[in-house]
This record gives C-alpha cells, sequence and structure tokens, in this order.
C-alpha cells in the first residue's frame, strides 16, 4: 500500500511581498497626508483664536487711549502712518506694520509697547473734527495656497475724551462681514450710536 506525502507550502513568494510593500506604503502616505493637514487645520484654529483676543485688546486699550486723551494728531513713524494721542503727562502712538497694530506708551512711569497681530493686514488711522479718532482695518490680498490667517474688516470709533458707545456687549470692534463666535459682534458705522452732541459733522 502506497503513502502519499504531504507537503505544506512555506513562506511567501516575491509578487506577494511586493503586494504587501505597495499597500503599507500607500497606507502610510495617506495617514502622514491627514497627519500633515489636521497640522495645518490646528495651526489655523490657533491663528484665528490670537487673532480674534488681538483684535478685542486693540479695541479696548484704542478707546481707552482715545478718551484719555486731549489731543489726537497723524503722523508717521519709520514711514508708517501712526496716530498719536497726547495727555499733559502721557503719549500714546499707534503705527500699523504689515501684520501688526503696534503700540507705545510714554509717560512718567517710563515707556511700555505692545503689539496687536492681526495677519496680513491694511490699517488707516483718521482724526475727524479734533473730536474723533478712528481705525479702520481690513484684510490685504494673498496668494492662494499661501495665504495665512488675518483678521477680516472692521473699524474702531472713538471720541477723544469719552467713549463711543457701539452697543456692543463685549464693547467689541465694529465689523463689516460675518460674525465669528470669538469675534466682535458686527455693526456698520451708521449703526453705531453715539452720545448726544457727540455725533461727528
Amino acid at each position: 500500500m502506497s503513502r502519499g506525502i504531504c507537503r505544506t507550502r512555506e513562506g511567501k513568494t516575491l509578487i506577494e511581498l511586493l503586494v504587501v510593500i505597495i499597500t503599507m506604503s500607500a497606507i502610510l502616505s495617506t495617514a502622514g497626508q491627514m497627519l500633515y493637514r489636521l497640522s495645518r487645520a490646528e495651526r489655523a484654529v490657533r491663528d484665528a483664536g490670537a487673532i480674534a483676543r488681538a483684535e478685542i485688546r486693540l479695541y479696548r486699550t484704542f478707546r481707552e487711549d482715545a478718551r484719555a486723551a486731549e489731543t489726537a494728531m497723524l503722523t508717521e513713524v519709520d514711514g508708517r502712518q501712526a496716530i498719536v494721542f497726547s495727555t499733559a503727562t502721557k503719549t500714546v502712538t499707534y503705527r500699523a506694520t504689515d501684520e501688526a497694530i503696534l503700540r507705545s506708551a510714554e509717560g512718567d512711569g517710563g515707556t511700555r509697547r505692545d503689539s496687536y497681530r492681526l495677519g496680513a493686514t491694511n490699517s488707516l488711522f483718521r482724526v475727524e473734527n479734533d473730536r474723533f479718532a478712528a481705525l479702520t482695518v481690513k484684510p490685504r490680498h494673498q496668494t492662494a495656497g499661501r495665504a495665512k490667517a488675518a483678521a477680516g474688516e472692521f473699524q474702531i470709533l472713538a471720541a477723544l475724551g469719552k467713549n463711543v458707545s457701539t452697543g456692543s456687549p463685549e464693547g467689541a470692534a465694529t465689523e463689516n462681514g460675518p460674525v465669528e463666535a470669538a469675534r466682535p459682534e458686527a455693526m456698520s458705522p451708521a449703526e453705531t450710536s453715539q452720545p448726544d452732541g457727540d455725533t461727528p459733522q
């Protein structure tokens, strides 16, 4: 009686190994792209939050400085437009750069400098009738694929010697455009309420 020999197959062929390697490469490549996109999204959210906080800080300090000022004057600092709020004992200067508003306060206590990073924006200071000071910020056009987080368009209007109420519960900057959760409440300049007798001519 003949007895059959049972042989078991062991190991993998070269083609099977190549299939496994290609599959693993595709999985790792996809995972790497997903991690990169998640990292960019996280950075964008973090930058947007920082810009929103900078907007609120700028709004509050700009209005406080205008309220305390006796005079306001437009000038240039290092070739950049600037506005200077002055009192008998203190001088506060705001100037615009490509991505931030810089504040410098000089007084009896020395000099203090602050920076409000708003991303790629264009800023314009105005003084109206020597009674009102205004700051308008607009996002600057950026090349597609290289765009960075930037503040949306907004305007801050303040009266020299007193605050001008915007009706915003957070006391946030006047904005034209969509409202984001961490951003100031949107209002058009025409809707900005002002104290009696303080309406600019």
